[in-house]
């Protein structure tokens, strides 16, 4: 018997999807979004709710939207579409590859592998489960043997456009594909051979049959904005589904008992409005318009196997049921970004993460509950974000169209000022000062831009710094707030903040594009093309140089709060953690596993919770959290009364810095942490015991 879903009475809103239950690479211990919703289907008996997203493939409960599983820990392996099997036995994944998985022991049973690595666009099995359809952009529809996984016919949709759309009829006798050049071609199973050409103005993205197979439907982008209705048996047009004007259709659906029509719309006649239009078939007459986001393209719809609900997904990662009898919403499932995560930071209580994207959007989450606490709807796309010291404001940082910093209150989540002085031209990083009372930005201005935030009714304007060459990537405040450091191009800039003076200009070979203060103020990092380079404050000095990578840039670096570990992010799509005391790599966390379209899945942000028991970080359309504490290190009690009269004071700092440089051999008593080498990190370890006695 199948399960009636229609029952649900009130509006279900899901935040985010269990964590619990995400397949995670090693190390992780939540995946915050799954980006951007590709394809969305039912399972023959109605029990799971099947997600094509960025992330890989999903299977959700259609009462709640409930995770009950996911397939995939990588996004490069992104799924465009999925089909489950007639008997519901299996569920097939297009991608880079096609992966067939088992659904009841939730296992990988084969990869039907892509010698050429083209995207698959689309794949269908066969009425009777035997053979299983891909097509995908090296323009061919691929027959594969769903028994032995083994390829048995290849038919050439277009010699020279990719093909995106295939299905077979109900009695399994024809297959038809849809493509970018136009055209559907209907072609015999049993012989292989083409039977018909089928002419659309535009470019083909779904086709669908009729549940009794005497009708074919096809929505994409035909000039004259028309889902097509075509007779099988005799090849003619004979209806066609009145569209807005400048509109595109991405996926079409039959209701299982063949009565509705439904596909997803993009009205921009009168702003931007992406909708799902339902039809009845005989009459031929719209029925219902569903207005499924402002946001982003409705990618794929699919109804329920009794024909009570219909299910929406869309780009921006939102998916919607809907009761088809009443015409209402009954269900949305809202999550993560849609675009490339650029920032996250967590709240100086470390009970939110917040994370800004391309996407336009900022995300605060629980970091408790993994779930997703607010979206807030930013006016640009959000390349900083970060926390004032007390947790009350969250700047933001956008560029491209406004160019503006955004201040939110974090509490009433509401937007409390925009600053826009002479921003001309988009904004990177933001910074609080320690204090809180001042904010400081860069970007591709040039400049270096202070303003007064002590007054969130009266925030202002108070300086700009000297006027630059090129880009300024990231800004920081030193932890007693006396430095201000940026990163730009091949060089690294040290500010007086009470002055407003340039103090040091530290020399890279390439752009940095990520700098942060240690938390005790010792070292600078600073990470961009050539590397992260360690420098010590103080002397203003290189003091190491990390290899990230040999071939792929760093965009991110982050210090442990004890000063102890030094997080990195970068576009070999890896996080490494690194020993500062000893320089050593300790850990290289994998946030994805394929050689494709690196660019897209880099690491651009990481960022260690208050306590230093995770870290997050942000990629294309999800964030990762790791767990930190396997590498936290335990207290050392280090000797620091150098001179053994019994208490640390000013004399083990005087005898501290005048063998600063020298190796231990020197003096052993003042290497303090017994790294070799006697230097800024010993005088600071002395400092911070001053005046205690000698255990």
């Amino acid at each position: 018997m199948k399960r009636a879903i229609f029952f649900i009475s009130a509006i279900i809103t899901i935040s985010s999807f269990s964590s619990q239950l995400l397949a995670l690479p090693e190390g992780a211990v939540a995946r915050l979004g799954i980006g951007s919703v590709n394809a969305v289907t039912f399972s023959p008996d109605g029990k799971y709710l099947a997600v094509a997203a960025s992330i890989g493939v999903t299977l959700l409960d259609p009462f709640n939207f409930a995770e009950i599983y996911s397939f995939d820990n990588d996004p490069t392996a992104s799924m465009t579409s999925i089909a489950f099997s007639p008997d519901g036995s299996l569920l097939a994944g297009g991608g880079h590859a096609i992966k067939l998985w088992d659904v009841r022991s939730r296992t990988l049973v084969a990869t039907l592998e892509n010698p050429e690595k083209y995207m698959v666009n689309s794949v269908a099995f066969s009425p009777d489960g035997s053979l299983l359809a891909s097509v995908g952009n090296d323009r061919t529809i691929k027959l594969w043997d769903v028994r032995s996984r083994t390829l048995v016919e290849t038919l050439t949709h277009s010699e020279k456009y990719m093909a995106l759309s295939v299905v077979f009829s109900p009695d399994g006798l024809l297959l038809a594909s849809g493509g970018w050049d136009g055209t559907v071609k209907l072609w015999d199973v049993r012989s292989r051979t083409l039977v018909a050409t089928l002419t659309h103005s535009g470019s083909v993205y779904s086709v669908v049959f009729s549940p009794d197979g005497s009708l074919l439907a096809c929505g994409g982008e035909d000039r004259d904005h028309r889902v097509k209705l075509w007779d099988v048996r005799s090849k003619t047009l004979v209806a066609t589904f009145e569209n807005s004007e400048k509109s595109m259709v991405r996926s079409v659906a039959f209701s299982p008992d063949g009565l509705l029509l439904a596909y997803g719309s993009h009205d921009n006649t009168f702003g931007s409005k992406y909708e799902v239009k339902l039809w009845d078939v005989r009459s031929m007459i719209l029925v219902a318009t569903f207005t499924h986001s402002e946001k982003s393209m409705v990618n794929s719809v699919a109804f329920s196997p009794d024909s009570t609900m219909f299910v929406s997904g869309s780009g921006d990662g939102t998916i919607k049921l809907w009761d088809v009898r009443s015409r209402t919403q009954v269900a949305v499932l809202a999550s993560g970004h849609l675009y490339m995560v650029n920032s996250v930071a967590f709240s100086p209580d470390g009970s939110l993460l917040a994370s800004g994207s391309w996407d336009d959007a900022i995300k605060l989450w629980d970091v408790k509950s993994r779930k997703l606490v607010v979206t807030l709807e930013n006016s640009d796309q959000v390349f900083s974000i970060a926390f004032s010291p007390d947790g009350s404001l969250l700047a933001s940082g956008g560029t491209h169209y406004n160019k503006e910093i955004n201040l939110w209150d974090v509490k009433s989540r509401k937007l409390v000022a925009t600053l826009t002085q002479r921003l001309l031209d988009g904004v990177y990083s933001v910074a609080f000062s320690p204090d809180g009372s001042l904010l400081a930005s860069g970007g591709k201005y040039r400049t270096i831009k202070l303003w007064d935030v002590k007054d969130v009714k009266n925030m202002k304007f108070v300086e700009t710094l000297e006027r630059y060459l090129y880009t300024i990537y990231s800004v920081a405040f030193s932890p007693d707030g006396s430095l201000l450091a940026s990163g730009s191009y091949k060089e690294t800039k040290l500010w007086d903040v009470r002055s407003r003076t340039l103090v040091a200009t530290l020399e890279n070979s390439g752009s940095v594009y990520s700098v942060a203060f240690s938390p005790d103020g010792s070292l600078l990092a600073s990470g961009g093309d050539d590397a992260i380079k360690l420098w010590d404050v103080r002397s203003r000095t290189l003091v190491a140089t990390l290899t990230h990578s040999e071939k792929y840039m760093v965009r991110s670096v982050a210090f442990s709060p004890d000063s102890t570990m030094l997080a990195s992010g970068g576009d070999d799509r890896t996080i490494k953690l690194w020993d500062v005391r000893s320089r050593a790599l300790v850990a290289t966390l994998a946030s994805v596993h394929s050689d494709l379209m690196i660019e897209m899945y880099s690491v651009d942000s990481v960022a260690f919770s208050p306590d230093g028991s995770l870290l997050a970080s942000g990629s294309f359309g999800t964030i990762i959290l790791w767990d930190m504490t396997p590498y936290i290190r335990k207290p050392e009690i280090y000797p620091c009364d150098v001179n053994s009269d019994g208490v640390v004071n000013i004399l083990d700092l005087v005898i501290v810095s005048k063998y600063i440089g020298k190796p231990a051999s020197d003096n052993v008593k003042a290497d303090v942490n017994k790294d070799g080498i006697i230097d800024i990190l010993d005088f600071n370890i002395v400092s911070q015991h001053f005046g205690k006695s000698s255990p």
